[in-house]
């Protein structure tokens, strides 16, 4: 009949599709009072295929075959009512449509009952009538049922904890082509939420979720790229990423892109483009953007420079609780930057950022503490935040970690040994503090640390690379006359 031949001229099976056509027929066909194909003619009067979009037509035909009894018709109906789109939105209409939908066994009307259930949509929110529904429409192999049940059991929403069964709903959902089941099973994986991280399963899953368009996932691929994380380190690949992720809407991605621009990571550094990137980004309330800009006035980068701006952005950024921006009012207080220095605020906004663990705010108030800032010097203090930082990687945290090491103070017990590793994992990642620690302990010479001149100059070398002015000036002097560790060269002096 109309109805068969214009599903197979939508769909094109057998022969080249013809939307045109299959409209034409499933009219006739609708017409005749065939519900299946007024459910088909609302659906492509909903996405615009083969007729011109217009939501409120969509609204009539799916009316006709709800009518009729049709569960597709009146789960899309649902749908329309669910989001007010060509229709006045009407939570209790959706859900009575779903739940007559659902009756007949629908299972994409039971996962928006989920999530209407889940998010109190028309009533109270009923997390273990959510998890319910969605565990019924996962059983129908509803796609989006097994990720928002996979969603439930990962964060313990109407149902009992279980990070392992959250990662297998998710995979499940990603082999029925799901890009939410991929993107979260790739946050597991990246995590390591329920075991260790995995950075290249993570990035795979990324990659999949990306191909189907998933903003965020285009985002989190381009950090695995950025920073090498479970694929090769790639700045141009990573700001490509960004771009698509910011062209579909993703703060988070318009923030990277900034970046990049900023830092000429991938492509020619450019801050006018930062700066409009990071305005789109605040403009959508993302924290690390709206902290961002703050940075750019700090500093004049395709702005004028204005301090009273900058502490602005970052209080607004500081009130939303981005770490950063905490940081950042904390040393703008410590060091008199477009205010008055306030040794007392400054720990304050420290104090903030290491309520959240933030390795950057636990090293100041360790700092803080060892010199007596803000009140009596107090060494077992420090060395708790050094510890709690160093632990997080913080290379500043970890130099002075090594110093308490080193001597035996604050508490902590003399192991040089421990002490030495600490000092070199610092000086991989650049800290001054450490590579001159090392260096006098290379010039001094130890059972730990066999005496090298050339190992200790290379080091404070670095140190002036670094941009430290002393040791700029006492390399130059020893590259000038050619003495310990480094050979004269008058010209590089």
């Amino acid at each position: 009949g109309a109805f068969n031949l214009g599903w197979l001229l939508e769909s094109g099976e057998g022969g080249a599709a013809d939307l045109p056509a299959a409209v034409r027929l499933y009219r006739r066909a609708a017409a005749l009072g065939s519900s299946l194909a007024q459910n088909n003619l609302g659906w492509c009067y909903q996405y615009g295929r083969g007729v011109e979009r217009d939501e409120a037509e969509a609204a009539e035909w799916y009316g006709r075959a709800a009518g009729a009894g049709n569960a597709s018709a009146q789960s899309n109906l649902g749908y329309l009512f669910l989001h007010g789109a060509g229709v006045v939105r009407d939570y209790g209409r959706a859900r009575a449509l779903f739940e007559l939908a659902a009756a007949q066994g629908n299972a994409f009307a039971m996962q928006h009952l989920g999530r209407m259930s889940q998010q109190g949509l028309g009533g109270q929110a009923a997390p273990g009538a959510a998890a319910a529904w969605y565990s019924r429409a996962a059983a129908h192999g509803n796609s989006g049922g097994l990720y928002n049940l996979g969603f439930c059991y990962q964060h313990g929403i109407g149902v009992e904890q279980d990070l392992g069964h959250a990662r297998r709903l998710y995979k499940a959902a990603a082999r029925a082509g799901n890009k939410h089941g991929h993107f979260h099973l790739g946050l597991l994986h990246e995590k390591g939420a329920d075991g260790p991280p995995d950075y290249a399963r993570a990035a795979r899953c990324y990659a999949a979720a990306a191909a189907q368009g998933h903003a965020t996932a285009l985002n989190n691929l381009g950090w695995c790229r950025q920073h090498g994380l479970g694929v090769p380190r790639d700045a141009a690949a990573a700001f490509a990423l960004y771009a698509r992720a910011a062209a579909l809407g993703s703060a988070e991605g318009e923030n990277n892109l900034a970046w990049m621009h900023q830092k000429g990571l991938g492509t020619p550094r450019d801050p006018a483009a930062a700066l409009l990137w990071y305005r789109r980004s605040a403009a959508q309330g993302n924290t690390q953007a709206i902290n961002n800009l703050g940075f750019l006035y700090e500093q004049g980068l395709a702005v004028p420079r204005d301090r009273a701006k900058a502490l602005a952005y970052y209080r607004r950024a500081a009130e939303r609780g981005n770490c950063q921006a905490l940081n950042n009012l904390a040393r703008a207080h410590e060091l008199g930057l477009g205010t008055e220095v306030d040794a007392e605020r400054a720990a304050k906004y420290y104090h903030l950022a290491a309520l959240k663990n933030n390795a950057h705010g636990l090293w100041k108030l360790g700092r803080f503490a060892e010199l007596g800032t803000c009140g009596p010097a107090d060494l077992a203090a420090a060395a708790d935040y050094y510890r709690r930082a160093a632990k997080q990687g913080h290379a500043e945290a970890q130099a002075c970690l090594a110093r308490f090491l080193d001597v035996g103070c604050g508490g902590v017990a003399r192991d040089k040994a421990r002490a030495l590793r600490l000092y070199k994992a610092a000086a991989k990642a650049g800290s001054v503090r450490a590579l001159l620690a090392l260096a006098a302990l290379y010039e001094a010479g130890s059972r730990l640390v066999p005496r090298s001149s050339e190992k200790a100059f290379r080091l404070r070398l670095r140190a002036a690379e670094a941009g430290d002015l002393e040791q700029q000036r006492l390399v130059a002097r020893r590259l000038e006359k050619g003495r310990k560790g480094a050979r004269k060269d008058p010209a590089a002096a």
